[in-house]
């Protein structure tokens, strides 16, 4: 796989490996592994209000900024729980829905500091992109497939729920595929970084695994 880079590269080329396992850090004999810190609170902030928030603007709705400052402090400066939660409470104004994630008992979850982000994510999800999205769980993890491929296998499925006639099936499947994609459960193979080829697509990685778990306790995914 690290080959390809190489016979197009210019001499002295180097390439950049991410992976949240010290093991795949060590098989790859790196030269030097640089341990990412997590994000500060300001940084935390400002990526889940940059989802959250129209224009990433916060100050429009006061009543929601204290309370999704406390959220992000249980995001424990974590990326990827910013930014998923970030894009679940998106257009979600009501206080009550921000309280719930606030206060759900989803954050005492033991083990994975991510997961407990993931689950509420999903929790938010309507329930045509609950059905959508928890049909990729066929696939293999790191599994890469087409956009208008996935979209053809909602539409067998009976998924996609047309609700205005100027819209084709495939035209609301692309609306809920980007819906996804907005949100982060959806992420570009870093083999097709062009978003403007809709091929390479694959599960976020961290969802994968939640799967995992999930299909080893089916009932705790409701």
């Amino acid at each position: 796989m690290l080959q390809t880079p190489f016979t197009v590269g210019l001499n002295g080329s180097k390439i950049i490996v991410t992976t949240r396992s010290d093991k795949v850090a060590s098989v790859m004999r790196s030269v030097h592994i640089h341990h990412l810190g997590q994000l500060s609170f300001e940084d935390c902030w400002s990526l889940f209000a940059k989802h959250a928030f129209e224009n990433g603007d916060s100050s429009l709705h006061p009543e929601l900024e204290e309370i999704g400052k406390g959220i992000v402090k249980k995001c424990k400066g974590l990326p990827l729980a910013a930014k998923t939660l970030g894009g679940a409470l998106y257009s979600e104004l009501r206080v009550k829905e921000w309280e719930f994630v606030l206060n759900s008992e989803t954050w005492d979850l033991p083990n994975d500091e991510i997961l407990p982000a993931l689950r509420l994510s999903y929790s938010f999800l309507p329930s045509h992109l609950k059905r959508c999205f928890a049909y990729c769980s066929i696939f293999p993890k790191d599994y890469e497939f087409e956009k208008e491929i996935l979209i053809l296998l909602w539409m067998a499925e009976g998924f996609l729920q047309q609700f205005e006639n100027k819209k084709t099936m495939e035209e609301v499947g692309d609306g809920y595929f980007y819906d996804l994609l907005s949100r982060s459960f959806f992420q570009k193979s870093n083999s097709h970084k062009s978003y403007f080829w809709d091929k390479g697509w694959r599960v976020e990685e961290a969802f994968a695994h939640w799967w995992k778990s999930c299909h080893s306790r089916a009932a705790e995914c409701g």
